[in-house]
C-alpha cells in the first residue's frame, strides 16, 4: 500500500526462496506462496488485497521430507537442496479455490523430479499434499506451470523433464478442479454464541463453523449483521434491529456459497415505550341549587363523583336564560350570579375543570 511492499513472512530473519503469486476473481485477492528454507512447515501462503495490500494470516504447510537423502550431490538434509526449483499457483476462476504445485527434487541413486499438489482456499488454507511420484528414468524436472482451464474445470500442470533417452521434454496432466464450475464452495455454520439478543440490535455474537472466506455476509432473520472480523472458522458481528422471535442465520461466502443455521438466535421483543397519560376530564357536578338574591343568585352544589385523571382546580355555572355567569377556583362549592333580571325565571347549570379539560354539565337546579 502507499508504493510499500508487504511482507509474505513477518519475520524478517526467515530465509525464503522461489515464489509465485495468482489472482482470484472470486473473493478479489492474490495468494502467494514460497518456500522458506530450513522450515518444518517449509511452503508458506497469503492472501492479500489488491486494493490496499492488507494481508491476511500466514499459513504454513508441511511437505515431507522423508524422501531426502544425503550424499555428495545433497551434502545436507536441509531444504535448499530439496526445495531448489519455485512452487508455481494457480486459481479457479469458477470457485475460490488455488492449485499449488510443490517440486522437490530428489537425491538418490538417480536424480527424479518428484512434487506434491495441494489446494488453497481462499484465506490461505491447504489441503493435506498430494505426493507425484516421478519416473525413474528422469533425470531432473524443474520449471512447473499452473493454469486453470474454465472450459474442462480443470488445473493444466507442466514441468520439463531431463533424462539421457530423450533430452529436455515438457510433460503436463490435468488435475480436475475440486468444485464444479459455476458451483459455489459452501460454509459451514456449527455454533452461534450468544444465542439470544435485544430486538434492539447491537448484540455482539460470534458465529463459528469452516469455509467462511474473506468478505462473507451474516443475517438474522433477514436483517444484516455488521461483521467486525472475519476467520476461516469464527465471524464476529453486531447484530441489527429486528422484531422478537426465533430466526435463521444464514453465512453466504462471497461466492454465493451459503449455510443456514436454522432457528439459531432468538431476538427479545423490545418493550413499547408507555403511552401517553391519561387525560380524563371530572364528571358532573352534582346537586345544584339557587337562592335568589336582589338582581343575583347564590347557586351551589356537592363535588363531582370522580375528579377524573387529574384534581379539580375551577368550577363555572351558566344561568338560563341570559347566559350569565360565575367562576370560582376549587374547592369553593358556590359562587354569585349577578345581574339578573328582577321577576325571571332562572335555572342554573355547572360544571368542573380539572387538567384533561372542561367535564359534563350537570342537570339544571331547581
Amino acid at each position: 500500500p502507499n508504493g510499500q511492499p508487504t511482507r509474505l513472512v513477518d519475520d524478517t530473519a526467515t530465509k525464503m526462496q522461489n515464489g509465485s503469486i495468482a489472482y482470484d476473481p472470486v473473493t478479489d485477492r492474490f495468494m502467494a506462496v514460497s518456500f522458506i528454507i530450513s522450515n518444518s512447515s517449509p511452503l508458506v501462503a497469503r492472501a492479500f488485497s489488491p486494493e490496499d495490500g492488507s494481508a491476511g494470516p500466514e499459513v504454513h504447510t508441511a511437505i515431507p521430507q522423508t524422501f531426502i537423502s544425503r550424499n555428495s550431490q545433497c551434502p545436507q538434509d536441509s531444504w535448499p537442496c530439496a526445495a531448489r526449483y519455485r512452487p508455481d499457483i494457480a486459481a479457479s476462476d469458477a470457485a475460490s479455490e488455488f492449485l499449488v504445485t510443490a517440486p522437490l527434487r530428489k537425491v538418490t541413486d538417480v536424480l527424479k523430479q518428484e512434487y506434491y499438489v495441494l489446494r488453497v482456499n481462499g484465506l490461505g488454507q491447504a489441503s493435506t499434499p498430494t505426493y507425484v511420484a516421478g519416473t525413474a528414468s528422469e533425470v531432473a524436472g524443474n520449471r512447473p506451470r499452473l493454469s486453470f482451464n474454465s472450459d474442462t474445470c480443470a488445473f493444466i500442470s507442466t514441468h520439463q523433464v531431463q533424462s539421457s533417452t530423450w533430452g529436455w521434454q515438457l510433460f503436463g496432466t490435468s488435475i480436475a478442479a475440486v468444485e464444479s464450475c459455476g458451483s459455489p464452495i459452501p460454509p459451514t455454520v456449527s455454533g452461534v454464541s450468544p444465542a439470544i439478543g435485544s430486538g434492539a440490535g447491537g448484540t455482539t455474537v460470534t458465529v463459528s463453523g469452516t469455509g467462511f472466506q474473506a468478505g462473507a455476509t451474516v443475517t438474522f432473520g433477514g436483517s444484516a449483521a455488521t461483521v467486525t472480523s472475519l476467520t476461516a472458522t469464527s465471524i464476529t458481528l453486531i447484530t441489527s434491529a429486528h422484531s422478537g422471535g426465533v430466526v435463521d442465520v444464514v453465512v453466504t461466502n462471497p461466492n454465493t456459497g451459503t449455510d443456514t443455521a436454522a432457528s439459531a438466535f432468538t431476538y427479545e421483543a423490545v418493550p413499547n415505550p408507555p403511552g401517553p397519560s391519561p387525560s380524563d376530564p371530572p364528571t358532573a357536578p352534582r346537586n345544584v341549587t339557587a337562592a335568589p338574591g336582589i338582581e343575583s343568585a347564590v347557586v351551589s352544589w356537592v363535588a363531582p363523583v370522580s375528579t377524573g385523571s387529574f384534581p379539580v382546580t375551577s368550577y363555572q355555572v351558566t344561568a338560563s336564560p341570559g347566559g350569565r355567569g360565575c367562576l370560582v377556583s376549587a374547592p369553593a362549592l358556590s359562587c354569585t350570579i349577578t345581574g339578573l333580571t328582577p321577576g325571571e325565571s332562572y335555572t342554573f347549570v355547572a360544571k368542573a375543570l380539572n387538567g384533561g379539560g372542561w367535564g359534563s354539565l350537570s342537570a339544571s337546579s331547581n
